[in-house]
């Protein structure tokens, strides 16, 4: 009798471990530099573009002129979803510099999903579409 009390709360809590949300343990503490993007006139060539994952559920990054930050929540399904996003507020004297950052900006806030292969990190916004694509980096992660 005891076994089977035991074996019923074993698979209560298997059961609930199943059904809690995504931790975001696969993202925290990765840092990522961007490839690419859907926009077709400009390349994120050479804007050094980033986006770290703290372990606090936090981001920070550059991008293209500005630093930035945002809270992150990982749900299921591979939901991902940026909030409170902030940004130091410098502007440069190229044109394409900051035309980059805007577009990063928008693409970022429009992220609803992620995927991880490998060395490779894929954004999508709504509808599962690719919109940024970064590849992994070893510095250091707040």
């Amino acid at each position: 009798m005891r076994g089977i009390k035991v074996l019923l709360i074993l698979l209560i809590c298997i059961n609930l471990m199943s059904c809690s949300p995504r931790a975001a343990d696969d993202l925290a503490g990765t840092s990522w530099v961007l490839d690419s993007w859907t926009q077709e006139t400009l390349s994120p060539a050479g804007y050094n573009i980033t986006l770290e994952f703290g372990y606090d559920g936090g981001t920070d990054g550059q991008s293209a002129v500005n630093h930035y930050g945002s809270a992150y929540q990982v749900k299921r399904d591979e939901a991902l979803v940026f909030s409170n996003t902030t940004s130091t507020e410098m502007s440069s004297i190229d044109p394409d510099r900051n035309k980059a950052e805007s577009i990063y900006m928008e693409f970022l806030s429009a992220v609803r999903y992620y995927e991880m292969n490998g060395n490779e990190l894929i954004l999508k916004n709504h509808e599962k579409s690719v919109i940024l694509t970064f590849h992994k980096v070893t510095f250091p992660v707040k």
